[in-house]
């Protein structure tokens, strides 16, 4: 993690990105707009990829969408995190070619099929207006352009996108699987999510991990003392499975079979019941049974179980908290894995291993560390006592690596940061001048 600074600043001087902007459409015939790199601001991309009219006529849904879901704002948001050096009015001084959108903000804002129609063909539009109108696209096949894309599993596993795009938008649609993307729905399972591990880039959620969080490890360790925490516990709710999409039938080319998309399913409803029969006592030093009104600071280990997505928001609401997440998503790419090492801060379990029989003593085993956390780190959290405890060690690392995970545009020392490293790793692997999958260079001597 001690050389993160020196790869972020490598990157800054080396990265440089051009925003395309919407073309002015007059029937089928397009002309590129002027000054693209003003685009990147968040109101110039709401206002050029939204129905402002609906919009305003459901403000208040819109909002509360929004207060609920930060994350929701990662497409028009995400792009302000990235420094003015890196941007270019040129495309041809450009590295990497952004392609701008706004879907989610869509969605919550009207109903969600009529908004995806209506979206598609906006959407759609530059990206034909991209592929056969520019000649940058067509240079890399879309290995050195970048999307945002902040549905939670991504669009191959979105059976709304799927049904208008698919059929009716086939340059578009298969133009989504070419690009990066930069999202949430990193998966091991290739097949299953479209994922590219050597090509995407796993990000965190959208406004859960805070600038201004004071809590620090001393403060942590003395307000679990005070407070008395649980070993381990779930602030949520018990649902989540698989999602099956139908049939997408085309005449343009792109015919789409029945796809299936899950992330460890049912793991929520196997944990209600596992609480229900080993955690029904709210006097329990393991954990509490009304997961439902817990905080994140009322317990050690936070369990962050699969659900509709791999990834969870309490996810990141540990972190921020210096609770130790433990991970419960088969598959799942984390964010900067190549860059920061996870299993330094955080714990993952196999679903399956856990639901098997005797598979859950690996709880037993944190509810041991929590329980030799109270014990030793009352008196001296400074003694080696303490320090040595593997939790406490994961609170040590997570109090290093909080900041890598925050949205900061007033330091490149953050997501954004990475994020630009992560693009010169591919940007130097599509030049030939590393070998190799991308970016796993970096996993030695930085982040691991």
């Amino acid at each position: 993690m001690d050389t993160l600074p020196s790869l972020v600043d490598e990157a800054l001087g080396a990265v440089r990105l051009y925003m395309y902007r919407p073309p002015s459409c007059n029937g089928s015939s397009c002309t590129a707009t002027d000054d693209p790199l003003t685009f990147r601001l968040d109101d110039s991309i709401t206002s050029a990829f939204l129905d402002v009219q609906r919009i305003a006529w459901h403000s208040v849904r819109t909002k509360l969408n929004q207060k609920k879901h930060p994350w929701v704002d990662l497409e028009t948001s995400f792009w302000s995190q990235m420094p003015a050096r890196v941007w270019t009015n040129n495309p041809e001084n450009a590295t990497f070619f952004v392609i701008p959108h706004a879907t989610l903000l869509h969605r919550v804002a009207w109903d969600t099929l009529s908004s995806t129609r209506a979206y598609v063909s906006r959407l759609a539009r530059l990206m034909d207006f991209i592929h056969f109108a520019l000649p940058y696209y067509n240079r890399s096949g879309g290995r050195d352009h970048a999307i945002v894309w902040g549905a939670e599993n991504g669009p191959f596993c979105d059976c709304h996108l799927r049904t208008v795009m698919a059929a009716q938008e086939p340059v578009a649609w298969t133009m989504l699987d070419t690009v990066v993307r930069i999202g949430y729905f990193g998966h091991r399972n290739t097949s299953m999510f479209r994922w590219h591990l050597d090509r995407d880039i796993a990000v965190p959620q959208w406004g859960a991990v805070h600038p201004l969080r004071a809590t620090n490890l001393s403060t942590a360790l003395q307000d679990g003392m005070r407070a008395h925490r649980r070993s381990y516990g779930f602030s949520g709710s018990f649902w989540g499975g698989e999602a099956s999409c139908a049939a997408v039938p085309s005449a343009a080319g792109v015919q789409l079979s029945v796809h299936t998309c899950s992330c460890s399913p049912g793991v929520r409803l196997w944990l209600k019941d596992y609480m229900k029969t080993s955690c029904n006592s709210t006097n329990s030093t393991r954990c509490r049974a009304d997961a439902r009104q817990n905080r994140m600071g009322d317990f050690w280990f936070a369990l962050c179980p699969a659900a509709w997505a791999c990834w969870s928001s309490r996810l990141y609401d540990a972190i921020d908290s210096l609770v130790v997440p433990v991970i419960m998503a088969d598959g799942h790419v984390q964010p900067f894995e190549s860059l920061l090492d996870w299993k330094s801060f955080s714990v993952t379990l196999d679903t399956v291993a856990l639901r098997a029989p005797g598979g859950t003593q690996v709880l037993d085993g944190l509810h041991d560390e929590a329980v030799a956390t109270a014990m030793h780190c009352s008196a001296c959290p400074s003694c080696l006592s303490c320090t040595r405890i593997g939790l406490v060690q994961r609170m040590m690392e997570l109090e290093r690596v909080r900041s890598w995970l925050r949205y900061n545009s007033s330091s490149v020392y953050s997501v954004g940061g990475l994020v630009l490293v992560e693009l010169h790793c591919r940007q130097l692997w599509l030049a030939g001048l590393t070998e190799g999958v991308p970016c796993v260079r970096l996993g030695s001597g930085s982040g691991k």
